[in-house]
């Protein structure tokens, strides 16, 4: 997918569209044309070929038509024909023709409105660029996640409007910088060599999937976020478009724990629940936070983990009780170990 490489229209591209929203601005500009197309042939005179009247009036025409589009360019044929006619065809200040002057009229005519037709199909396709290319701006800046093109070499090309909220940068303070501008310091170099992975292999695919990655904004703080990359063309070039998410509201964990009654025994009850970031899977061997949170944990009371697609998930209930039995059966049990030791 081609992209250009800013969201703001050229200037010339701008002047063009107002004058054709405005029929009066593109005849008036035809008019304009046709006048200066006279003024430039009688200052010719002879010296320009009193043979070929119609010299300076095509480059009016083409021009009424490129800017005023197909009637403007008719209307610039016409008055072309009309001065050449009375002005420069032998008599001059007349409208009689010789056979020969209307023969130079009929082909005037012919390449006028040959010259007329390819460009006003020309302006149609142009028309039509730039319909979809406004419909991508309107896309691009739309979109609730930052979106970054960045080319081979990691510099950035183009940023749309949610990207400058994410990360607190104006457009004109991201472009042509470095990506890593938006990584945090600590992990630039790892992005780095993702990149030139992904530069060498470009698929459509997740940065970094089943990692936690990180931004970094202008004032240094930092967030969570998920990168989805996709190969582009950017003025010729090859080049990635990174759609960039805030999950700073999906990876907040809800944490609960409190102490309720029960039965006359005062129970503590904890919750943990992830919310979004990466997948999560049973671990694949029995470690620290196996024993801590499940074998440990269940010598007091319920346990239970669920290792949910969406995130994680641990519940813990314990009665008070067995937590104080517990410690005074270590607490009694010292004092046995240290006088059943032998003698040295």
């Amino acid at each position: 997918m081609p992209l250009s490489g800013t969201v703001a229209k050229p200037r010339i591209v701008e002047l063009v569209q107002a004058i054709r929203r405005h029929p009066d601005a593109a005849y008036a500009v035809a008019i304009g044309l046709v006048a200066l197309a006279t003024l430039a042939r009688w200052a010719m005179g002879d010296y320009g070929g009193g043979e070929i009247p119609f010299i300076t009036f095509f480059p009016a025409i083409i021009i009424a038509t490129l800017i005023g589009g197909l009637w403007p360019g008719v209307c610039a044929i016409i008055l072309s024909v009309l001065s050449a006619w009375y002005l420069f065809i032998p008599p001059a200040f007349s409208f009689e023709l010789g056979s020969r002057e209307l023969v130079q009229l009929f082909w005037f005519i012919l390449f006028g409105g040959i010259s007329l037709a390819i460009v006003a199909a020309v302006n149609a396709l142009v028309d039509r660029v730039l319909t979809q290319e406004q419909d991508m701006r309107t896309l691009l800046e739309c979109a609730p996640a930052g979106i970054v093109v960045v080319d081979e070499e990691g510099s950035i090309k183009l940023v749309n409007a949610s990207t400058e909220k994410l990360f607190g940068y104006k457009r004109s303070e991201l472009l042509e910088k470095n990506i890593e501008t938006l990584v945090p310091p600590r992990l630039a170099d790892m992005h780095k060599a993702e990149r030139k992975m992904f530069v060498q292999k470009p698929q459509a695919r997740r940065m970094g999937a089943g990692r936690d990655l990180t931004g970094r904004r202008k004032d240094g703080s930092e967030f969570p976020v998920e990168i989805d990359l996709n190969p582009v063309s950017h003025d010729g070039r090859s080049a990635f478009l990174a759609t960039i998410m805030d999950v700073s509201e999906r990876k907040r964990a809800a944490i609960e724990g409190r102490i309720e009654p029960l039965n006359g025994d005062s129970r503590f009850i904890f919750r943990w629940k992830e919310h979004g970031g990466p997948p999560v899977s049973p671990p694949a061997r029995r470690g620290f936070g196996s024993v801590i949170l499940l074998e440990s944990a269940r010598e007091f009371g319920r346990v239970a983990m669920d290792y949910a697609q969406e995130g994680l998930i641990y519940e813990l209930d314990v009665p008070l009780g067995a937590i104080a039995a517990s410690a005074r059966s270590r607490t009694t049990s010292a004092p046995a170990r240290a006088s059943s030791a032998p003698a040295p």
